[in-house]
Parts: structure tokens; C-alpha cells; sequence
């Protein structure tokens, strides 16, 4: 909230303060009691249903020349070009003393309304007008007629032909394709909007060993996946995007997919893509190609919807993805475009606080060197250096080894792949091996010496040390442990398996034990929980099949097939269980629909289909 102070004398300031608004207040009520929303959400979306099945029914009539929409197509209605909010910030900065001293100055507030123009030029247009209200105290206004393309700013001047269609023009062609499946979609938002932050999934399941899975049979599962997230998938124009839940403040809420590869767009188009190259499916590569339509808008110069450099939270991914689908789709600009996210991402290296895969400079490292081996140019390594300096510099030294704290888990370092000592020395092994630098090296043999110091004989495990699962490990006066690939022996256990190939003697002995103990807790804990890459078991089942290949071990290879195949059973008797405990189905890479179909595809044709978990880089055709 903004409020003046001490108004009326000569210390008169502005000043921000957080306000308690209250929610009880704006919340449903019936007969005096709040109402669970949640609760009725089924009988909401059947009434939506209901209502679109009488708009279906009644089209003709509704859409006829003198039917009863024609009859509000010369009402005047309010043509909303920009957000409120960005004019309402506008117009409070507007009224600091530091802007009103001086009209000049105010006049270069009001300047940033042009910040967007190179991205979309049609704003010019409406400036001037935008410029005149907000001078005047208001919100900008601007009006149209339903069947008209022209716009009328609150003074009355006419910007002739702004818009691209009519309105009614984009009401006829919405209620004509209104159909069964459109229905669906659109039902499906209303009640997953509803019931996102409901808890809907089992504790746990049980995974019993069952014959192998057939390649045809896992890439029919992971058809049946691509199909699930093309009935999800909201069209507009050539674009294609996808809605989920994610955790905001305490609750789950549902949001548009942003652009980060955990959860977001560059994870679904990933999926789609190989997918499409897989089976053949010539939709699943549209729409992975409608995917990065949606992506390119996430992504432009004028948003700030990405503000770390990490491979799973930041613009790693995204120069990740953007590098497969060059490669995949044989796309050179696919891969310019690569360069130019490299370029992006190199301001927020000095100033990355958690150096970590998700994240930190550890995952970006590693996308930067995936692109270096398709582009040696020496810029690229450059940046990948300038990581690991700033992973250096961020180093702090413990009883035994290096840790690398984050705030937002608290102030101890964590192990673990995701944001701890595995994947951090996993990173700068790769860097010390692209680079010859023994400093590199020197950090990642540090970094596993601290992971080591934590480990736990009796669980044969490394405890999660997260704030919030200290604390709830305090609570239940033990230690928490998970084992996945974010926290725990599974990860840790594909961090050590990766990095055997740039380590020897004594290192890789202590490295080779600790693989066998994380295989041996991913065999006997690791299953059972969800079907997610990042917590689940096809990430877990990524680490067996890795140990299977790197120590030679042809029965380990065959246990984690024959996991495959019961943990596909329990699909059939349970349903696909993501990796968030929301009712919402979470369409993403790492805890949804995306993740779980590209885990299948890498059963299905390792050869093909990198693992995303090790960011491994796109394999040539």
C-alpha cells in the first residue's frame, strides 16, 4: 500500500506498507457459514457443461443476422490494451515528490509506456492518448463497437482499423468451434481451478517386479500421454499453451505453464517433440512446434517472467531445450536462438546466490557446454567458465569439504542433486574435464567430501536438510530422507554414477561405494510413491538403468525392466500419479504428464531420447 505520511507540513513523504486484506471477507457464504468452494466443483463444471450444450444447441439462432447477439453489436464496450495495473503503477510512481518536482521528469515516467513498442509496434498508436489521461489523473480508457475494428480513446479520437477482427467476428468463431472437445477443456479448467489446491493422490503404492515392458509397449503408453496433453492444450493462432498447479505463498493454485523447463513450456515442447519423432505421431510434432510459439512470447525481450539462470527454474532450460529442438528438427535457428538465451542468461551469473542445477550457475553451466559441443564457439565456454568462478566464489567451507547454503532452504548446505553437493560437483567435473582447470576438480572432490560427511550408515542414505524438513524432522524426532532424484540417494547415486568417467584412484573407489549404497536404497525405498521424474519412479528408474550400464551389471539391468514393467501394472490399476499433491493434473516435465511420457521414451529407445536428468545433450541423428 502506498500512503502519504505526516501530510500537511514539510515532511510529507510517501511511503510502502504491506497491508492485511481480509480474506473471509470476499469468500462465499450459505446461510451465515463459509462455503469449500472445492466442494463444489463437480456440480459447477456440470453446469458449465449444461450452458455450453444450450449455446451448441441454440447456434444457429444465436448467430442468425437478426438473432439476439446482433442486437449488442453497436453497444459500446471497453477495449482493455494494456493491463490496469501496469497504468495504475504508472500513475502512483507519478505522484512521488521525486517526479513532481519537474514535469520533464514526470514526462520520462510516462516514457516507459514506449519500452514495449519494439516488441509490438501497434502501441504507438495509442500513446499519445495513454499519456493525455494519465496526465489528467486517470486511467486510460479506450472503446469499440462490437462490429467494429475501430477504437476511441476517452476524449473521443478515433484510431481507425486498430483492431484485427471485430469483436463479433471472435464471438462467431468461438461458438462455432465450440465442441464436445472444446466443452471438455474448458470444463476441465473450471473445476481443476477449483480443486487445485485439494490433495488428491495415494501416500503410496506398491510396485511389484512383472515381466519387461515391450519398446512398443512403452511407447504406447507415452502416445497415450501426448494425447492426454493435446486434449489440455488451449490453442490461440498458431500457439499452444497448458495450464497447471503450481505452489504460490502456502496453497496450490492453478497457473499458466511459464517458461521454465520444471514445470513449464520448454518441458512439454521437449516431450512432444521426441515424441513425435518416436512414434511418428506427425500431431505430437505440431504441437510441441505450437509449444514453442507459446515459448517465444514467454521469452521476449520485454518479459520478466524468468529471473534465475539454472537449468530447471531458469534460462538454462530454455537454451537447453531450444539445443535439442535444433538438433531434433535439424533447425539452425533453433540453435542461433540457443546462443542468443546464452547471451540472456550472462548478466545473472555474478549475481546468482544459489549455484545449484535447478536453479544456479551449475545447471547453466552444463546447458552452455551441451551447446559448446554443437558450437565450439569460445564464447560459450567463456560463460561456462564464468559459472564455475561464480560457483568458486560462492563456496563456503565446512568441517569436511565445501558447501554452497541457499536461503531459501536455511543456512545449512544441502546434499542432493537438485540443489546440493551432487549436483554441484556433477557440474564442475563437467567443466574441469571441457576445460583442463584442477581447480574445478579440486571443488567438485570437496563438494562430495562434505555429502560424504552427512551420510547416513543405518538408513544408507543422506539426509534432507531443507529448513522445512528439518523441521518437520524435528517433529518427528528423527532425521527426514527422501530417495529421488532432488533429494536423496537416487540423485546423489546418478551424480556419482556420471562423474566415474573423470575420476580415479582413491576418489573413485570412495565414488563407486557410495554408487552401490545408493542403488541398493533407490532398489529397496526408491518405488512406490509417484510416477514423476523428479521425485518418483521414473527418475529413480534412471538411476538403475544408468548403474546398469556404467558398473557393467546385466542383472541390474534386468531388475530395473522388470520394475518397468510393475510399476506400468500399477499404472493400469491406479492411473498415472504426478508428483504434486493437487487435484489439478500438473502437465509439466519434472512432477507431470511430460515428465512421465519422457521417462517412458527413454525406456522405450535410450539411444534416441537423452536423459534430461543428467541434461545430457541432444544426440545427432
Amino acid at each position: 500500500m502506498l500512503r502519504a505520511e505526516r501530510s500537511g507540513t514539510d515532511q510529507m513523504r510517501f511511503e510502502r506498507r504491506q497491508i492485511v486484506a481480509p480474506v473471509g471477507e470476499h469468500r462465499p457464504t450459505l446461510q451465515g457459514a463459509e462455503v469449500v468452494v472445492a466442494d463444489y466443483a463437480d456440480v459447477v463444471a456440470q453446469g458449465f457443461r449444461r450452458m455450453c450444450g444450450l449455446l451448441v444447441a441454440h447456434r444457429a439462432e444465436l448467430l442468425a443476422p437478426a438473432g439476439p447477439l446482433a442486437a449488442f453489436s453497436t453497444a459500446p464496450i471497453r477495449v482493455v490494451i494494456r493491463l490496469t495495473l501496469a497504468y495504475s503503477g504508472l500513475f502512483v510512481e507519478g505522484q512521488h515528490p521525486y517526479v513532481l518536482g519537474d514535469a520533464l521528469d514526470r514526462d520520462r515516467l510516462l516514457d516507459h509506456l514506449w519500452a514495449v513498442v519494439p516488441e509490438f509496434p501497434l502501441l504507438a498508436r495509442v500513446i499519445p492518448a495513454e499519456n493525455r489521461d494519465l496526465t489528467r489523473g486517470d486511467i486510460p480508457l479506450f472503446t469499440t463497437r462490437p462490429d467494429s475494428r475501430d477504437v476511441r480513446s476517452s476524449d473521443g479520437e478515433t484510431l481507425g482499423s486498430f483492431l484485427e477482427r471485430t469483436g463479433v467476428e471472435r464471438v462467431r468463431e468461438r461458438m462455432c468451434d465450440l465442441d464436445e472437445a472444446e466443452i471438455e477443456r474448458q470444463a476441465w479448467l473450471v473445476r481443476s481451478s477449483l480443486v487445485a489446491d485439494v490433495p488428491d493422490a495415494p501416500e503410496a503404492y506398491e510396485v511389484r517386479p512383472a515381466p519387461p515392458p515391450a519398446a512398443g509397449e512403452l511407447l504406447a503408453a507415452a502416445v497415450a500421454i501426448g494425447w492426454r496433453l493435446e486434449s489440455l492444450a488451449f490453442r490461440s493462432g498458431e500457439a499452444a499453451c497448458w495450464f497447471g498447479p503450481e505452489f504460490h505463498g502456502s496453497r496450490f493454485v492453478l497457473k499458466p505453464a511459464g517458461p521454465d523447463l520444471h514445470l513449464g513450456t520448454p518441458g512439454i515442447a521437449l516431450f512432444l517433440a521426441h515424441l513425435g519423432a518416436a512414434s511418428g505421431e506427425r500431431r505430437m510434432s505440431e504441437l510441441a512446434r505450437a509449444a514453442v510459439v507459446t515459448l517465444r512470447q514467454q521469452t521476449a525481450p520485454s518479459s520478466a517472467l524468468l529471473d534465475t539462470i539454472g537449468a530447471f527454474s531458469g534460462w538454462g532450460g530454455v537454451l537447453y531445450t531450444w539445443t535439442h529442438l535444433g538438433v531434433l528438427w535439424n533447425d539452425e535457428g533453433l540453435l542461433d536462438e540457443a546462443q542468443k538465451v546464452a547471451e540472456r542468461l550472462a548478466p545473472g551469473i555474478e549475481t546468482d546466490e544459489t549455484c545449484d542445477v535447478v536453479a544456479g550457475a551449475a545447471g547453466a553451466l552444463v546447458c552452455l557446454l551441451g551447446l559448446h559441443r554443437l558450437r565450439p564457439v569460445e564464447r560459450l565456454l567463456d560463460l561456462a567458465v564464468r559459472c564455475g568462478e561464480r560457483i568458486l566464489a560462492r563456496a563456503r567451507p565446512m568441517e569436511r569439504g565445501l558447501g554452497w547454503p541457499i536461503a531459501l532452504a536455511g543456512p545449512t548446505p544441502l546434499a542432493g542433486f537438485s540443489h546440493g553437493g551432487a549436483g554441484i560437483s556433477w557440474a564442475l567435473l563437467h567443466l574441469a574435464a571441457a576445460t583442463g582447470d584442477d581447480r574445478f576438480r579440486q571443488a567438485a572432490l570437496a563438494a562430495m567430501e562434505y555429502e560424504r560427511s552427512l551420510y547416513d550408515p543405518g538408513e544408507a542414505n543422506w539426509p534432507d536438510l531443507r529448513e522445512s524438513s528439518s523441521a518437520r524432522a524435528a517433529a518427528e524426532a528423527a532425521p527426514r530422507f527422501l530417495c529421488a532424484w532432488c533429494h536423496g540417494a537416487a540423485g546423489i547415486g546418478l551424480g556419482r554414477l556420471d562423474s566415474l568417467r573423470w575420476v580415479d584412484g582413491a576418489a573413485k573407489a570412495a565414488m563407486l561405494a557410495e554408487c552401490a549404497a545408493a542403488v541398493r536404497t533407490t532398489l529397496s525405498a526408491g518405488f512406490g510413491h509417484t510416477h514423476c521424474l523428479c521425485h518418483g519412479d521414473l527418475g529413480n528408474l534412471e538411476t538403475l538403468t544408468l548403474a546398469a550400464e556404467r558398473l557393467g551389471d546385466p542383472t541390474l539391468a534386468e531388475r530395473a525392466r522388470r520394475l518397468a514393467g510393475g510399476m506400468l501394472e500399477a499404472v493400469h490399476k491406479h492411473g498415472w500419479v504426478q508428483g504434486v499433491r493437487a487435484s489439478a493434473e500438473a502437465p509439466g516435465l519434472m512432477v507431470g504428464l511430460a515428465g512421465m511420457g519422457y521417462g517412458l521414451l527413454r525406456l522405450a529407445a535410450p539411444e534416441r531420447v537423452p536423459s534430461v536428468l543428467r541434461l545430457v545433450p541432444p544426440i545427432p541423428a
